[in-house]
This record gives C-alpha cells, structure tokens and sequence, in this order.
C-alpha cells in the first residue's frame, strides 16, 4: 500500500525555486531516511507531505486511512497541561468514550463508543504513556509537572514522546535525534525499527540513518533519487552512480563536440548541407546530461599555534563535583589524557557532561580533587547547539587538545 506520494512536485518562494519537479512514493512500513544539504528543501517537502504548505505545482496523495504526524525540527509544546495531560490527550476522545461506555444502553452507541476505543487502543494508553517515557528520559519526572516549566529540549523530547503514543502511520520527524542523550537515542533507534507504520525522517547523524533506514531519498538543488538501503549502502551506490554519470557525461561531451564539427564543416557545402542540417536536428533533440558533481563539501579550519604542547596533556586525580550543596554529579574521578589522545564522555541527560567541562575549563570549581594541565597546553571549547561540533573534531588538529561539547 501507498501510503503517500508526491508526482511532479514544485515550490517556489518568489522566483526561486526549491523542489523542481519531485516524484516520491513511500510504502506502508518504509522508514525513509531524507538527507540533503542545509537549504536543499527538506523541511519544505515534509510540510508539503503534512499539508502545511501548498505545493506550486504537482499532486500530493495520500491513502484514505493515512494519518500523519510531524515533529517539527526544535518544536515543543505550549503550558497549560500537565506532562500526563498533554500525553493522554492524544486518545481524549478515546477515553471520554470509555467513560462514557458502561452508561450506554443503544446498542449501535455502544458499538460506536467501542470502535473509538479500540482504534485509540485507549485501555492501554498509560502503558504505553509509561513505556515511552521511560525511553525517552522522563522515568524520573513528576507527572503532574506543568509542561512550561520543561526546559526547550524537554519539550521537544515530549512533543517525539507524543507523536510515539498517537501512532500515525506515516511519522514525519525533522531532527529527532536533537536533544537526545545516548541512552534515548538508542531507545528512539530499536523503537523506529519495530515501528508498525511508516517514518519519513530528517536527519544529519549517519549512525542513526544506518542503523534504521530501510532507504534513502538524496536532495540536491531541489531534486530527489531515491537509493534502497541505509546510509552505508546509499554511499556506496551513489559513488557508483556518480561514477556511471561522469562516464556518460564524457561520453556525450566527445559526441556533441563532434556533431558540432561536422556541422560547421559541412553546412555551408551544397553537397553536403542536409546531411549537417540532419545532424543539427540530432543535435538539438539530444537530451542533454548534466556535469555530475558531488555535494560533500569539505569543512577547512586553520588554527595557527605558536607553542607545541608536550605528551602529558591533562590529569585529573581524584575529582568531586557537585552542583549546590546536595546534588552530587560524580566523585573520585581519575584519568590521564596524553597527546594525540580522544576521549568521549557519554551519559544520560543531568549526568555532569556539559558541568565535568566546565570544570576542565576552570570555569567552575570541584568540590574536591586535582586537575593539572601540561606544559603549553592552550584549551578550548565548544559550546553545544550546533552540529559543527562533530565535523571540526575531524579537522582541529594542531590544538593540542580540544574539549568540545
């Protein structure tokens, strides 16, 4: 089944044109991995998917029974309700209808309230409301808490926790994996794997697309190909593809140079004038194929050192850290980093990562312990809220050490 297609798509903000011309189809049970470059339009087509936005051109289908839910890149929720509230408000009218049930006697409203039950699956909605939140980082959280007093990335991890307790069979997510720690991003991976209905999802971590895409639609310049496969295979068929289209590009390039010459050789001559009209007709009837260019850029930094640091980079001994008097993060402590070395600090959200940082950086004081950096040893940081983060680790090589975060 079809759970939703575009056919010859178009938008366009003024005169520039964003999609050109995009056919898709996704499939019941298909988890779609949408990738492109920043501005390549990948926000747009999902709200053209959700009905957001109305397309230029082109047709939107979607199959009758197609429900969609859309997580928007960075969105949260409103206050006003409680964190149960708001998550059992997905299957209200639901629940209303259980109420409502042992008072019924007409049997056709019976049978009406019971198909609302059921296709909420709404006797089992605190199970699934408990099931999802404790994926999600929220095991510990007071319930009754009002959503405005979450923080940004909570409510947006709420918003996810939502979508997941509605179950729309096609799930739109743009950027889900923002705001997650390694444990829930883990748990977000194994739950979209066994997920029954189908997900579209935006995403820049290649970990994540491998990991839970089953296959990949490529943007670029406004256009989509579609690969079968997760991240890995996309790679590697892409570089065929790429391959392939150089080769023909070539091909065609050494074919038209020759029509061209033998046009102007032979157009002027009587005795061979329509044979280089006929050829001029080849010509421009030929489809033309596009110089194939790849859309990876490079991220060049430059960061010039004027003393180099020595092998011993840092030692920590024996380190406590609390925030205010009674919360500790961590104590004791130990290790030792030495030139050239990486280290990643992972935990869950509240865990002391961004704070273990700051002290490094002497920003905060522990309560206890030791830090000694080596000699010439100059420190950086950089801060969270951007993806760049990721890609400089790949490129800062002439700090002796970065912390980043």
């Amino acid at each position: 089944m079809t759970v939703a297609a575009l056919k010859n798509l178009i938008v366009e903000f003024g005169d520039r044109r964003v999609i050109d011309d995009v056919s898709v189809l996704c499939e019941e049970g298909a988890v779609v991995g949408l990738i492109g470059g920043n501005g390549a339009g990948k926000s747009t087509l999902l709200n053209v998917l959700a009905g957001n936005l109305q397309e230029t051109a082109g047709e939107r289908f979607l199959h009758p029974k197609t429900r969609i839910g859309y997580l928007l890149q960075n969105s949260g929720l409103s206050g006003g309700r409680t964190i149960m509230e708001e998550l059992r408000s997905v299957v209200q009218e639901g629940l209303d209808a259980i109420e409502r049930l042992p008072q019924t006697t007409d049997p056709k409203e019976y049978a009406r309230l019971q198909a609302i039950i059921d296709a909420a699956d709404a006797y089992q909605i605190d199970v699934r409301i408990k099931t999802v939140l404790n994926g999600m980082g929220f095991g510990g959280y007071d319930l009754t808490l009002d959503v405005s007093e979450l923080s940004g990335g909570e409510q947006t991890r709420l918003a996810l926790c939502k979508l997941l307790i509605e179950q729309p069979n096609l799930l739109l997510l743009d950027e889900p994996t923002n705001h997650l720690d390694f444990k829930t991003l883990c748990w977000l991976e194994e739950y979209i794997k066994a997920y029954k209905g189908s997900v579209i999802v935006v995403s820049h971590d290649r970990f994540f697309l491998d990991r839970c895409v089953s296959e990949i639609w490529d943007m670029e310049e406004g256009r989509i190909r579609c690969y079968n496969g997760n991240y890995t295979a996309f790679k590697e068929q892409k570089e065929l593809y790429l391959k392939e289209q150089e080769r023909l590009y070539e091909q065609q390039e050494k074919e038209v140079a020759k029509l061209t010459d033998y046009i102007d050789r032979n157009l002027v001559r009587a005795s061979t004038s329509a044979m280089a009209k006929s050829r001029r007709k080849q010509l421009e009837r030929m489809e033309l194929i596009e110089k194939p260019h790849s859309d990876e850029r490079r991220l060049k930094l430059k960061f010039p050192v004027d003393l180099a640091g020595g092998n011993d980079v840092l030692q920590c001994r024996d380190l406590t850290v609390s925030v205010g008097e009674d919360h500790l993060l961590f104590s004791g402590l130990t290790f030792r980093m030495q030139k050239g070395e990486k280290i990643a600090i992972v935990g869950d959200n509240g865990t002391g990562k961004t704070t273990l940082l700051s002290v490094l950086m002497g920003e905060l004081a522990p309560v206890s312990g030791n830090i000694r950096w080596g000699a010439n040893i100059r420190r950086g940081i950089f801060r969270q809220a951007t993806h760049l983060s990721m890609m400089i680790i790949q490129y800062c090589r002439s700090f002796p050490i970065y912390i980043l975060k």
